[in-house]
Formats: C-alpha cells, sequence, structure tokens
C-alpha cells in the first residue's frame, strides 16, 4: 500500500498533468495553483477554466449581471 505522503510527492515531482476535463496532458504552468489539492493545482486546465466561465457567463443572468 502507498503512504498518501508518497503519492503527493510524486506528484509534485511530476512536470506535466492530465486535465480533467479535456484529458490532455499539459505542463503544471498550464493549470492554476489550488492549495486545497493534492497536489497544489485545479484539476482543469486554464483553457478549459476559462471556456467554462464564458459559457457560465452566456447562460446564467445572475452572472451577467456583474459584468
Amino acid at each position: 500500500m502507498v503512504h498518501p505522503s508518497d503519492r503527493s510527492m510524486t506528484l509534485l515531482l511530476s512536470d506535466e498533468k492530465v486535465c480533467i476535463r479535456c484529458a490532455v496532458e499539459k505542463p503544471r504552468t498550464e493549470y492554476y495553483a489550488h492549495p486545497q489539492m493534492a497536489d497544489g493545482l485545479l484539476g482543469a486546465c486554464k483553457v478549459c477554466v476559462k471556456e467554462g466561465m464564458r459559457i457560465r457567463r452566456r447562460t446564467n443572468p445572475k452572472v451577467q449581471e456583474y459584468d
């Protein structure tokens, strides 16, 4: 059995990560920081996060009030 701290060290040492939305392996620099995640990065890449926000702004009237 792998100890959780060993797993997180492996994640931190990797140069790339697979996006949970587009499933493309990208450099760690293509992800926003997120201190609550095991590897310290958000699961979706910056491109996917931005696209999701664009869609949310277009489809959600409450969000449009702030734009």
